[in-house]
């Protein structure tokens, strides 16, 4: 059964040259229930990775994000042990990305509680995980949870996905074609950690080495020139409206709504959504061509 929720996000446009913000009006629907996205802010993307600039300390942050978005009371309890099982990661080495989640207040212990106890485990509030969907117009990018749950434990700068998958919503495409100058500026790592992480994500022998039951999510092309690389994250799909009547759309492809198990739709329908700066992300891949090449030939970089 259909359920119909209205929702404000804001959609901002901003051209290069004339330096100029412009709102625009526009409806469009997500086709997927509640309980399997989480609206992850364009603040995250912008501000919250970069800073953070560590693959395992953005995957506990968002870990973080997640779960107190999908909790009413917008705290959530956690020990050490929990964080290690949300990440795949050893608590010793999850104590110094939290005390550098809580230093740059990302993250705020409203209580800290009994790291071992069950019954009064520590408390955790996300400061931007706290917002309303509707009437904010706060800018924001549905991402599957399954990328947070199932993905990032299992491969760490898989994190990159949803920078990607932000890239794509800001023009609501199937693809983008950021450059790896702007990837390093979003993640903060270093060239050839974003090569490596590209690598692993978009090659299907890289992946199944990586994971044997989790579906490769990023697919690469080039142009037939061979000067600009797009990427495009394979589990949802954009599709713009194509009558004035009609909304634009985002839902997860097939393959992956079978693979986890995501069967009931919910129409989302939202005034506002989030805009690009036109150029964003493209103007930058022209720029990074030659050295993509050199790259490349290096370490073979290739794609499907």
């Amino acid at each position: 059964m259909w359920r119909h929720r209205i929702f404000l996000a804001e959609r901002t446009v901003e051209t290069l040259d004339a330096k100029m913000t412009e709102k625009k009006l526009e409806r469009i629907r997500i086709l997927l229930a509640g309980k399997h996205w989480t609206p992850v802010r364009r603040d995250v993307f912008e501000e919250v990775l970069p800073t953070l600039a560590q693959p395992l300390t953005q995957v506990l942050y968002l870990q973080f994000y997640d779960r107190v978005w999908h909790d009413p009371s917008k705290v959530v309890e956690a020990t050490m042990s929990d964080l290690a099982e949300w990440t795949g990661a050893d608590a010793r080495t999850l104590k110094p990305c939290v005390e550098r989640l809580c230093r740059e207040n990302f993250l705020i212990c409203s209580e800290r509680g009994h790291s071992k106890s069950r019954a009064r485990k520590p408390r955790w509030r996300v400061p931007l995980a706290e917002f309303a969907l509707s009437g904010t117009g706060t800018p924001w990018t549905p991402v599957p949870r399954f990328f947070i749950t199932e993905y990032f434990p299992c491969y760490h700068p898989s994190v990159i996905l949803t920078i990607l998958q932000w890239y794509q919503h800001i023009n609501w495409r199937n693809d983008c074609w950021v450059g790896i100058a702007r990837l390093r500026e979003r993640t903060g790592w270093t060239r050839r950690s974003v090569y490596q992480a590209l690598r692993t994500l978009g090659k299907q022998n890289e992946w199944q080495r990586m994971s044997q039951n989790l579906p490769r999510p990023l697919e690469i092309s080039q142009t037939p020139q061979q000067q600009t690389r797009h990427f495009r994250v394979l589990a949802v799909a954009y599709e713009k409206k194509q009558k004035r009547n009609q909304r634009s759309t985002v839902s997860l492809t097939p393959e992956f709504a079978k693979r986890f198990g995501v069967k009931g739709l919910e129409k989302i329908d939202i005034d506002l959504r989030e805009g690009t700066r036109d150029g964003d992300g493209d103007a930058d891949a022209d720029s990074d061509v030659n050295t993509d090449a050199d790259l490349d030939a290096h370490w073979n970089v290739d794609v499907d």
